[in-house]
This record gives C-alpha cells, structure tokens and sequence, in this order.
C-alpha cells in the first residue's frame, strides 16, 4: 500500500466518525422548549409579548411573541432551566391612523396589569422536558 492510499481515506474515516459520535455542538445551556396559554379576565389575550428574565443571576432570558393567547418558545429558543420572572404586555391603540393628516398620537393603553409587566414578581420555573405555563390574568391585579 502507497503512503498516499492512506491518505486518501481520511475524509471517509473522519465522515464515518462524525456519523457514529455525532458533529455538531450539543446546547451549553440545556435550553428547553417553553409554551402556554394567557387570558386577560377569561378571554384570550389577542396579541402581545411575554418575557422571561433570570430570577437569580441565570444565564439568559428569553420571550415570545403572544398570539391568539397562546405562545410558544421552540427548544433552540427557549431557557435553561431556572427560575424566571415573567412579565407581559399587550398594548391597543397608540398608532396613526394613515388616513389623517400627520400629528399627536395618542400613547398606547397597556392592556395587562402594572404586577404582571412593570412590576411583576411572578416567577415560574423551567425544568428538563415540558414547560407548559398557562397565565390568567385579571385586570384588576
């Protein structure tokens, strides 16, 4: 056998040990997929934003955007498990009408709760495998 016959089969080899240990680089974080439901006094919260912020010096946050009451964080965007604090918002209104002449608009009414976004200390936490959170929200928090 030549010296370079051996040679020639290193890419096989190293493709062929890719395939058995797997390539790639496994999560440093353990993220995991986060999902759930948000009501505002019963009823679906039509569209807004949830975010998810270390509780006590995690690594990383995270959020979603909030669609038909529901969210959904896949795993390669989701959180390392920990604990979080969870903070919602959903606005109405605040946005110019195309059709009137240019001028004030109107600021944005925040729909959720000051203790649910601005001020929240509810805290959820992100375990290995399902994390389903439902929040049911009232105006009156």
């Amino acid at each position: 056998m030549k010296p370079s016959s051996g040679l020639a089969l290193l890419p096989l080899i190293a493709s062929a040990a890719c395939f058995l240990v797997g390539c790639g680089e496994a999560d440093p974080l353990n993220r995991q997929s986060v999902s759930g439901s948000v009501t505002l006094d019963g009823q679906p919260l039509k569209q807004g934003a949830i975010s998810f912020s270390p509780a006590a010096g995690g690594e990383t946050g995270g959020g979603a955007a909030i669609a038909g009451g529901s969210y959904t964080m896949s795993r390669e965007h989701g959180l390392p498990p920990g604990k979080y604090v969870v903070r919602i918002n959903s606005a109405e209104g605040g946005s110019a009408d195309p059709n009137e002449p240019p001028g004030d608009v109107a600021p944005a009414k925040e729909l959720v709760p000051a203790s649910w976004n601005t001020k929240s200390k509810h805290e959820i936490e992100v375990v290995e495998g399902q994390n389903d959170f439902p929040f049911d929200l009232k105006s009156s928090d």
